[in-house]
């Protein structure tokens, strides 16, 4: 797994030629600073756009429909459900670790997985993880979840 990337600077583009760009006075700081302090060699910089996080209507969609009609069928409350669905859909699961007992024993330890917080989903891993727990509420347990755009929550893609 490579590491992730990280920014060193921020930028701004402008609706000028594609060869042409601007950097705000606070981020060039910034570029100066990593300039003086990086030493020699190649060093790649990374200029992507970031990831939009999910949206305020797909937000609201997830608490008033998916995770409310669910949690009220099963008698959950809000963030019961909601941590449900963290543990079933958007966790990592983590090898089982061997450990040595003082006695020279050595047992298998089973590791909970790894839960993850819904709220750095783009909105695209956001939309799959939303139609994963309607999905999995209508085949589990036949409770049908309402389509977002049939429901009226506009702007939810």
């Amino acid at each position: 797994m490579s590491a992730p990337r990280i920014p060193v600077f921020v930028m701004a583009m402008p609706e000028v030629s594609p060869k042409k760009f601007a950097i705000a006075d606070s981020e060039a700081k910034k570029y100066k600073k990593f300039e003086m302090t990086a030493g020699s060699g190649v060093w790649c910089v990374y200029i992507e756009r970031p990831k939009r996080e999910r949206t305020l209507p797909q937000n609201s969609y997830y608490w008033v429909a998916v995770v409310s009609i669910l949690g009220d069928e099963l008698g959950y409350t809000k963030d019961e459900m909601h941590d449900e669905y963290k543990i079933l859909f958007n966790s990592e699961k983590r090898e089982p670790r061997k450990i040595e007992l003082p006695n020279g024993e050595t047992v298998t330890v089973e590791l909970k997985p790894k839960v993850k917080s819904t709220t750095r989903l783009s909105t695209v891993e956001f939309i799959d993880y939303v139609k994963t727990c309607r999905r999995w509420a209508a085949t589990e347990y036949g409770v049908y979840i309402p389509d977002p755009i049939k429901a009226g929550f506009n702007g939810y893609c």
